[in-house]
């Protein structure tokens, strides 16, 4: 992926920097506000978010402090895009291998 289109997966105010969560769940919260506040999905998508992390689990944490939260394609979703949440603090995702020393870095 160049710079441009990655640069072009993030809309205006879809980053958000030291953004303070007690939970994983609140983590997944915010970035779908901010994708939703960029006009690339409906409010519906971070439920649909939320609802893979129940039925799969943390899988989606793909290096320590990292996670890429997501659902699948749906009505909720008007285009592609991305939200990136920098955490104040670092949270527990709950992935055994990957949360040392907890997540700081949540795009989505």
């Amino acid at each position: 992926m160049s710079l441009a289109a990655l640069s072009s997966a993030f809309a205006s105010n879809s980053i958000e920097v030291g953004v303070v969560v007690d939970s994983r769940e609140a983590a997944i919260v915010r970035v779908g506000a901010l994708l939703a506040a960029s006009g690339r999905t409906t409010a519906g998508y971070t439920g649909e978010m939320l609802g893979v992390l129940d039925e799969l689990g943390p899988y989606f944490v793909i290096a320590p402090g990292i996670a890429i939260a997501h659902a699948r394609p749906s009505e909720s979703v008007f285009s592609a895009g991305l939200s990136l949440a920098v955490l104040a603090s670092p949270i527990e995702f709950g992935s055994d291998a990957l949360d040392t020393p907890g997540l700081d870095l949540l795009p989505v």
